[in-house]
């Protein structure tokens, strides 16, 4: 299946799958749901732990996007990239955003 440029989304079609993948990924790094929220909003994407808590446990009520900013910034803070587990978006990133994406407070999240 081919995939879209990241640079051309501004949200994604979410699903509980996913999130309880970002949950295990997030337990596993012993983080809680405030420091990734805290470190989220520290990246200039306003964030909270119920919204972090409604990503992770995705109930599928509603409107099923999420930013993809947000996302980006949840998988830096976790150390893992977005095509682990959402392999429908496209491999490679346009060079723009990819340095600012590289550029997001690298030094906070060694």
């Amino acid at each position: 299946m081919q995939g879209i440029p990241l640079d051309l989304v501004s949200r994604i079609d979410w699903d509980q799958e996913y999130g309880e993948f970002l949950f295990q990924q997030r337990e596993d790094k012993k983080l809680s749901r405030e420091e990734v929220a805290q470190a989220i909003t520290g990246l200039g994407e306003p964030c909270s732990q119920q919204l972090i808590h409604k990503i992770e446990k995705w109930k599928g009520k509603g409107d099923r996007s999420v930013s993809l900013s947000l996302i980006l910034k949840y998988c830096q803070i976790l150390g893992i990239e977005l095509r682990q587990f959402y392999p429908v978006v496209a491999q490679t990133l346009s060079y723009p955003l990819l340095q600012k994406i590289s550029s997001l407070a690298v030094d906070q999240f060694p």
